[in-house]
């Protein structure tokens, strides 16, 4: 079986358009600085001080998974949440609430767009589900250190890929 390099796994080649749509938005372009566009591609901890520079910003996470039991359509299902988290550093309700419309537009514009990513040559999206979310006084752990409102939405993403793409052969040992 050939080894897949990791950036060409399938839930990579997602989080990856996740990051192309919103650096695709002329709103996020301009208001929040491509290194405040948290994609952690390296390892981040928790700041001690934010400072004016660091805000605002947007964070994307893998929230959870879940997979179906292999059935007989000769297809594997996969299923895998992302979470959006946006820091303000403000208590300013107009910020946040254009913060989180822009980011119902990204959404919206990933569920539109990522039915042509491809694995191995077959488009793999099955369903794209809009994932509730909350807002809130930034959670300070969460949020790196960096206070005023947060919000988050998620995004569900369903995958089904052929059994030859993801079943491997056992060599017996004797």
């Amino acid at each position: 079986m050939e080894v897949i390099p990791m950036e060409k796994d399938p839930l990579t080649i997602i989080r990856k358009k996740l990051w192309e749509v919103i650096d695709s938005s002329e709103f996020f372009r301009t208001w929040i600085r491509e290194s405040n566009r948290i994609r952690f591609d390296t390892e981040l901890g928790t700041k001690e001080h934010a400072g004016h520079g660091d805000l605002p910003e947007v964070i994307i996470v893998p929230s959870s998974s879940s997979q179906l039991d292999m059935g007989t359509s000769g297809t594997a299902r996969l299923s895998m949440s992302f979470l959006f988290y946006l820091s303000t550093g403000s208590k300013s309700l107009p910020m946040i609430s254009a913060l989180q419309w822009e980011l119902f537009r990204v959404i919206q514009t990933f569920m539109a767009n990522v039915g042509n990513c491809l694995y191995h040559g077959n488009r793999f999206v099955e369903r794209i589900r809009f994932d509730s979310g909350e807002q809130a006084i930034s959670d300070a752990e969460r949020n790196r250190g960096i206070g005023g409102w947060s919000a988050s939405w998620g995004v569900t993403v369903d995958m089904f890929f052929p059994h030859s793409e993801v079943i491997f052969n056992i060599q017996d040992k004797e």
